[in-house]
């Protein structure tokens, strides 16, 4: 019995320790000090459609979504790997982090290969603007991902550029701004397909 009652001394005692070290925290955090404020940065936040579409901004870069571009860059996807061979299917009101999943298979039929592909539209030429899932789904899948950017869709002649595995291709901080994901256009326009 004497055992079980040191024991339960012990720890009231170590309880009171605490608590008289919490009273003490509490006393400190009461004296403040006064003195001026100090500025660590400012930012402007502006809706997407008060940005005029020709002013390249790093992280904002004018963009809008536009839903018949959009399926211009999904066509011109989908044809592109319908002629190099593979079976696309468009997966993009999944909200899977990705638009297309394509995959290939050999003449005898069975399973080769598979491509996760997020495809950005632009009407002219410009930055694209990656999700926080897009981003993350390309850290996940490497080289099954791809990122297609179809560019000038807006017009007769749209260009396609295809990049595997971009969340290594491109460096944060570098080519790709914290607000989303941006990739300027300079940095599309380094990578060689």
């Amino acid at each position: 019995m004497d055992l079980a009652i040191r024991n339960e001394e012990k720890r009231l005692e170590d309880w009171e320790n605490k608590k008289n070290k919490l009273e003490q925290e509490i006393l400190l955090e009461k004296q403040l000090t006064v003195s001026a404020p100090k500025v660590l940065g400012a930012a402007a936040v502006l809706p997407m459609h008060a940005i005029k579409p020709d002013v390249e901004i790093p992280g904002v870069a004018g963009m809008a979504r536009d839903d018949e571009i959009e399926q211009v860059g999904m066509d011109v996807t989908m044809a592109y790997e319908n002629e190099n061979g593979w079976t696309p299917e468009d997966v993009s009101s999944e909200n899977v982090g990705f638009d297309i999943r394509s995959t290939k298979y050999s003449e005898d039929g069975t399973f080769e290969d598979i491509r996760y592909i997020e495809v950005k539209g632009r009407a002219q030429d410009g930055a694209i603007r990656l999700s926080a899932n897009e981003w993350k789904k390309a850290k996940r899948f490497q080289d099954k991902y791809w990122l297609y950017v179809v560019t000038f869709a807006g017009t007769d002649t749209p260009k396609l550029r295809r990049y595997q595995n971009h969340a290594t291709t491109f460096i944060q901080e570098e080519d790709i701004y914290a607000t989303g994901y941006i990739i300027p256009k300079d940095s599309l326009s380094k990578v060689n397909e």
